[in-house]
């Protein structure tokens, strides 16, 4: 009698943790804002998080349109609009050839991104996006993601980066060879229930990816 009682309780555990959360369209999704001192706070995600001066910054406006500023002492007024989206924001950026729906939050990069290509140099850049979550698991979550995004020819390697100085960011490694260049990007995925944090790394250099790394293991949370 023991024993069945101690396996109705297991059974009861494996259902609470398996649980889907209800995902109504109104869900409101805070999606940080950038402080005078160039500090991007998130209380909802917990994330306070430095950017690196001299790099450039791009965030998404309402209008679809965006804007790139260099990260230096002054900051504009309008670079996040607003600190609250919805869950349908997020879906209303799915399209058909996109395995998720992606909100752009903003996106950092060493050099300016209007001369990402043209430039032979050390390149490294970090975005933050916001992605709605099919599974509400990271894992079978980037397992979708690799599956239905065609990454499977790029061998994905699964890793984990520091967030922190408490949390593991759950990723994939791919290494994709355009003209004789090797570009490397590394995708992460942070779940909170019907959606991830998306966060996108990409790099021409260990040195870069260690520089990144730094960044958000130095997140405090």
């Amino acid at each position: 009698m023991k024993n069945c009682h101690f396996l109705f309780i297991i059974l009861l555990f494996n259902l609470s943790c398996n649980k889907h959360i209800d995902c109504a369209p109104d869900q409101t999704i805070n999606i940080g804002r950038l402080k005078n001192n160039w500090i991007y706070v998130n209380e909802e995600l917990k994330i306070k998080m430095a950017l690196p001066l001299n790099w450039y910054i791009t965030t998404y406006q309402e209008s679809n349109s965006q804007i790139t500023v260099p990260i230096k002492t002054e900051m504009p007024s309008n670079l996040i609009q607003k600190s609250n989206i919805t869950l349908k924001n997020v879906l209303d950026r799915k399209n058909s050839h996109e395995p998720l729906a992606i909100f752009p939050v903003f996106f950092i990069s060493s050099i300016d991104p209007q001369t990402l290509f043209n430039n032979e140099g050390e390149k490294k850049s970090l975005g933050f996006c916001i992605v709605n979550s099919s599974n509400q698991n990271e894992d079978k979550d980037l397992e979708q993601l690799i599956n239905d995004n065609g990454y499977q020819k790029y061998t994905p390697q699964k890793t984990e980066l520091d967030f922190g100085t408490k949390e593991k960011l759950k990723c994939i490694k791919i290494s994709i060879n355009r003209q004789g260049k090797t570009a490397s990007r590394i995708i992460g995925l942070k779940n909170y229930g019907c959606y991830n944090l998306f966060i996108t790394i990409d790099y021409s250099t260990e040195t870069g990816l260690k520089d990144i790394k730094k960044i958000l293991s130095d997140i405090k949370q």
